[in-house]
């Protein structure tokens, strides 16, 4: 669903100000918080998609991926999760389900999480998904909210994987832009992992995600009186999307995405398709904002720990206005 639809529906609910939750849908977080007492705070999080590669094994990694890498945007560790199935049994043989059910374990066994169960449903189309929980510090967690002029923001994952799921459908994606898209998608975000007992300052963290890099960036400004300033060049995209993008093959969500940031969103950056910054990534890369000081550093570690295409694409700016403005 579009951000402007999901923004529909959500008004029209009651929000609910419990004083033990820190999170919930409001402010664009990743993850709901939930204060346990004495500091410690569980954070919990869903995430159901359908197929976005045909290898049920390596679908099911994904989906873990994606789900866990809610929890870790908060700083947090994950350690419990539910699985959550729709699957048409009349379509398909039950050996996929126990494929994808496979590869959602072996993931979720890597990030150290344990499945405890879950609920199933027959469905007319196979959609996967994972309820996750975990727990962090309240002095540590990392927040969509929180940078500061002059911090430097990082992705960690190349753009693209919407495009290129979208052109896999069409049976027009090569075999090398599949196997990109699949080990990048089944890479965990686990940044509070690779920097633990370092002494970085996240000031915020988020993962891009359905809405695209353009929609996500603009959630760590919201409210904020402050603008990030992309360079375009600096921004990592798989090979072969551009081609792709030439070809018209894109997700319909990425026109729903830049409809929403119209007027949000300013292209400076002359021949460059501004449709990609809109494009729904599954198990996307993480946004980062720390401050400039530390920014070479920390890009230095993440890409040492197996994110050889992370980047340092642009720097948080004052403005008034709240734009995301890519030269």
């Amino acid at each position: 669903m579009g951000p402007q639809d999901l923004g529909e529906v959500l008004q029209k609910l009651h929000i609910p100000h419990n004083p033990k939750i820190l999170a919930n849908w409001e402010g664009w977080e990743d993850a709901t918080l939930y204060q346990l007492g004495s500091g410690l705070m569980m954070v919990q999080t869903v995430d159901i998609i359908t197929p976005v590669v045909d290898d049920p094994y390596d679908f099911g990694q994904i989906v873990a991926a994606n789900a866990i890498s809610d929890i870790y945007t908060m700083g947090c560790l994950p350690e419990l999760a539910l699985n959550i199935v729709g699957f048409p049994c009349s379509k398909l043989p039950l050996d996929i389900l126990s494929s994808i059910l496979k590869g959602g374990q072996d993931k979720a066994e890597e990030a150290g999480v344990e499945i405890a169960g879950g609920h199933t449903v027959e469905d007319e189309e196979l959609k996967y998904g994972m309820v996750v929980t975990g727990f962090g510090n309240k002095d540590s967690l990392w927040r969509i909210k929180g940078a500061e002029d002059g911090d430097v923001l990082i992705l960690t994952k190349p753009l693209g994987t919407g495009i290129i799921a979208t052109t896999l459908k069409a049976e027009m994606a090569s075999k090398e832009a599949v196997e990109k898209i699949t080990k990048s998608m089944k890479k965990l975000n686990n940044l509070p992992l690779i920097i633990r007992d370092r002494d970085f300052r996240i000031h915020a963290c988020t993962d891009v995600t359905g809405f695209g890099l353009a929609v996500h960036a603009l959630g760590m400004v919201d409210g904020s009186k402050l603008g990030i300033k992309i360079e375009v060049e600096k921004i990592p995209v798989f090979e072969e999307v551009l081609r792709y993008m030439s070809e018209g093959l894109m997700p319909a969500g990425a026109y729903r995405n830049e409809k929403w940031a119209s007027g949000k969103v300013e292209v400076k950056k002359d021949g460059f398709d501004p449709i990609i910054l809109f494009d729904p990534q599954t198990s996307g890369g993480l946004l980062i904002a720390v401050p400039l000081p530390e920014g070479e550093r920390l890009l230095e570690i993440i890409k040492r720990n197996g994110f050889e295409e992370a980047e340092i694409i642009g720097s948080f700016i004052k403005d008034a206005e709240e734009k995301i403005v890519f030269i």
